[in-house]
């Protein structure tokens, strides 16, 4: 992993967590060297930091986690569309992200 340091301007680890919308897609991330993960991101490309986005079931309960790991950003697909209300779990997943004070932290606006 520590090949691409300075590489890259954005990181996608999936999945973090056990798929949502991929029923049978285990999480390898934690299979990662976390600390390699964090010094990857460290390693600047034309002044800026990596940043590293947190992909694979990633939901309102473990956000907190994808923060303390040190991912700038998630994306989500199952947490909006898993209970027929994607509107309310928009609202709920940004209103979290507020609340970590984390500002920078996306969600995918990708559909689908």
């Amino acid at each position: 992993m520590l090949d691409g340091r300075g590489l890259y301007d954005s990181l996608i680890a999936a999945p973090v967590f056990p798929s949502i919308s991929k029923p049978g897609h285990a999480p390898v991330v934690l299979d990662w060297r976390l600390d390699e993960l964090r010094e990857l991101r460290a390693q600047p490309r034309e002044g800026r930091p990596s940043r590293a986005c947190a992909l694979g079931g990633v939901g309102l309960s473990n956000l907190r986690v994808c923060h303390a790991l040190g991912f700038d950003e998630v994306a989500v697909l199952g947490s909006v569309w898993s209970d027929g209300d994607p509107l309310r779990n928009v609202a709920m997943l940004l209103s979290a992200i507020a609340e970590l004070g984390t500002s920078s932290t996306r969600t995918s606006r990708s559909g689908k």
